[in-house]
């Protein structure tokens, strides 16, 4: 309980710091900056590169947990056949 309370004490002080000083909270130069600049592209290209990784490897872990469940019914189902 004191843990909780201890960090919802931290995010409330850290809330209150960048109300009161937004220039911490303003974004970089590079990324505040001119969209069609080309350090802003390369990040956006990073970015969405980046997110298809991640996406291909979720799909991956998804198609493999599908499997593994299809899997599990098919011998299931044969398992109880042969009970029966």
């Amino acid at each position: 309980m004191g843990h909780s309370r201890n960090i919802v004490i931290i995010l409330g002080f850290v809330q209150t710091l960048s109300l009161l000083l937004p220039e911490l909270v303003e974004a970089c130069p590079s990324c505040f900056g001119n969209p069609n600049d080309a350090a802003v592209q390369g990040m956006n290209m990073a970015i969405i590169s980046l997110l298809g990784i991640t996406g291909t490897v979720l799909l991956g872990f998804a198609i493999f947990f599908l499997h593994l469940r299809r899997r599990a019914r098919s011998l299931q189902e044969r398992f109880t056949s042969m009970m029966n």
